[in-house]
C-alpha cells in the first residue's frame, strides 16, 4: 500500500527514492513507503535586504550600501512565445541546494552571494557615479548574480538600492558643494536671466507691437474677407433657399394637382358608385314593380280569364238559348209556314188579327204617359153633339177602325175583305170583327173613359198632377 501526497501550486514534490526523482508542482504523487520518499520545496518569493558595510569604492572612501532584492526557486519560465513551462532543472538544483534547510539558512546563503556581486561592482564605481545613477549599479548586480542564482536553481525577480551612508559626511558634504554650486549658478544664473529677460521683454513689446500691427491688418483682411465670404455664401444661401422655396411651390402645386386630381378620381368614384347604388335600388325598385305588376297582370289575367270563361259559358248559354229560341222560332215558322201553305189567306188574316193588339197598343202609347186631360167645349164645332170624352173615344175607334187601311197600303194584303169573306158580312160584320180584334188590348179604355161630361174632365184634372192636353 502507499501514500498519496498533494501540494499546492506554490510548492514542489520532490520523490525520490527509484531510478531517478521526479518532481511534481502542484499536484499529486504516489509514495511506496520504505521504498520512496517525498520532500517539499517552497517555491514562494522571498524579499531579502543586502547589506554592504564599509564598502570602498573607487576612490577609496568607504560607504555602506542596502539593497532590497526579491529572489525565488525558479519553477516556470518563458519561452519565445510567451509560454511558461516546468523548469525541472532549476527545481533539481534548487532541491540539491536547499533540501533539509531552514528558510533562515536558505536566506543567509542568498543574501551572502547578493552581497559579494554588490561589494564587488562598488569597488569600480564612484560615490558620485554611484549616487547619480543608482538603476545602472542595481542592473550590473542584477546580471552579474544572475549567473551564479542560476547555480543555485534560483532567480533573481528584482534589485534595487534603497540607501547610502556613509560615517565621514562625505555623501552629505557631496550634496552641500552641490548644493551651493546650484546655488551660485542659480544667482548668476538669475542675474543673466533677468537681464536677458529685460532685454528679451523689451524685444518681445516691440514685437509684440508689430505683431499687433498686423495682426489688426491681418483681422481687417481677415474681416474683409469674411465678409466677402459671408454675401458670397448669403448670397448662394438665398439663391438656394430661393431654389428651394421655387422647387417646394412647385413640388406643393405638384402635390395639389395630384390631391386635386385624386380628390376628382374620389369623388368621381363616389358619383359612380352613387349612381351604381341608385341604378341597383331603380333595378330592385323595377323588379319589385314588376314583379307586383306581374302578381296583378297575373291576377287581373287570372279574373279575366275567369271572366272570359264566364262570358264564354254566358255566351255559350245564350247563343244556346238562341239556338234553342231560333229553333223554336224556326220550327214556329215552319208550322206557320206550312199553316200558310195548308190554309193560305185564312193564315195571313190569323196573323193580321193576332198583330192588331199590338198596333192598337202602340197607337195608345203616347196617350198611357198622359197625366192629366183637360176638355174644353161640348161640342165638335160641326154642328154634332157629343162629349169631350164621347169625342175622344170616336176619334181613337177612328183611328184603329184606318189600322186595315194602313195595313193594306203596306203590305197589300185586304183585311177587311178577307175578314168578310170569312165571316159572310162585308158592312158592319167586318167592322165589328175589327173592333173585337183590337179590344184584346185594353190601353185605350183605360186612358179614355166611354162615358163623362165636364165635370168629370175637371174631377180628372184635379186629381192628376202631370202635362195638360188641351183638346178643342
Amino acid at each position: 500500500m502507499g501514500n498519496t501526497v498533494t501540494c499546492g501550486p506554490n510548492t514542489a514534490l520532490v520523490v525520490s527514492g527509484g531510478r531517478e526523482s521526479s518532481i511534481r508542482i502542484g499536484g499529486r504523487a504516489f509514495v511506496i513507503p520504505c521504498l520512496q520518499r517525498v520532500d517539499r520545496l517552497s517555491l514562494e518569493l522571498r524579499t531579502l535586504t543586502v547589506k554592504s558595510v564599509n564598502a570602498t569604492t573607487l576612490q577609496g572612501v568607504q560607504i555602506s550600501v542596502e539593497g532590497i532584492a526579491q529572489v525565488k526557486v525558479s519553477g516556470y519560465h518563458e519561452n519565445e512565445n510567451k509560454v511558461l513551462s516546468t523548469d525541472i532543472n532549476a527545481i533539481r538544483l534548487a532541491a540539491q541546494h536547499f533540501l533539509g534547510s531552514t528558510d533562515e539558512e536558505i536566506e543567509r546563503s542568498i543574501c551572502l552571494s547578493l552581497e559579494g556581486h554588490q561589494r564587488a561592482i562598488l569597488g569600480t564605481l564612484t560615490v558620485e557615479s554611484l549616487i547619480g545613477d543608482r538603476q545602472t549599479f542595481a542592473t550590473r548586480v542584477r546580471d552579474i548574480a544572475a549567473d551564479d542564482m542560476r547555480l543555485m536553481g534560483l532567480e533573481v525577480v528584482s534589485y534595487t538600492i534603497s540607501t547610502i551612508t556613509d560615517d565621514r559626511d562625505y555623501v552629505r558634504s557631496l550634496g552641500v558643494r552641490q548644493t551651493e554650486i546650484i546655488k551660485r549658478e542659480a544667482a548668476e544664473g538669475m542675474a543673466h536671466h533677468e537681464n536677458q529677460a529685460k532685454i528679451r521683454q523689451s524685444e518681445e513689446q516691440m514685437a509684440a507691437h508689430l505683431r499687433v500691427n498686423e495682426n489688426k491688418n491681418r483681422m481687417a483682411e481677415v474681416d474683409c474677407s469674411t465678409d466677402l465670404l459671408t454675401a458670397d455664401f448669403q448670397a448662394k444661401v438665398n439663391a438656394a433657399a430661393a431654389t428651394t422655396a421655387l422647387a417646394q411651390s412647385i413640388q406643393n402645386a405638384r402635390e395639389q394637382a395630384k390631391l386635386y386630381v385624386e380628390t376628382a378620381k374620389a369623388d368621381a368614384e363616389r358619383t359612380q358608385a352613387e349612381h351604381e347604388v341608385e341604378r341597383l335600388k331603380i333595378i330592385k325598385e323595377r323588379l319589385v314593380l314588376e314583379k307586383t305588376i306581374q302578381a296583378r297582370a297575373d291576377a287581373e289575367l287570372y279574373a279575366r280569364r275567369k271572366e272570359a270563361e264566364g262570358i264564354i259559358q254566358i255566351a255559350n248559354a245564350r247563343a244556346k238559348e238562341r239556338e234553342l229560341m231560333g229553333k223554336a222560332e224556326a220550327d214556329s215558322m215552319s208550322f206557320r209556314a206550312l199553316a200558310f201553305r195548308e190554309f193560305g189567306e185564312a193564315a195571313l188574316l190569323s196573323a193580321a188579327l193576332d198583330k192588331l193588339p199590338e198596333v192598337a197598343a202602340a197607337v195608345a202609347a203616347p196617350l198611357a204617359k198622359t197625366e192629366k186631360i183637360v176638355f174644353v167645349g161640348g161640342g165638335d164645332g160641326s154642328g154634332g153633339g157629343g162629349s169631350g170624352p164621347s169625342r175622344l173615344s170616336r176619334d181613337v175607334e177612328k183611328m184603329i177602325a184606318e189600322v186595315p187601311e194602313t195595313i193594306k197600303a203596306l203590305t197589300g194584303f185586304n183585311v177587311t175583305e178577307a175578314l168578310s169573306r170569312y165571316t159572310g158580312n162585308i158592312g158592319g160584320g167586318a167592322e165589328a170583327s175589327i173592333a173585337a180584334a183590337t179590344s184584346h188590348g185594353d190601353g185605350a179604355r183605360k186612358l179614355v173613359p166611354s162615358t163623362g161630361s165636364t165635370s168629370d174632365a175637371k174631377k180628372l184634372s184635379k186629381s192628376s198632377a202631370g202635362p195638360v192636353v188641351r183638346v178643342a
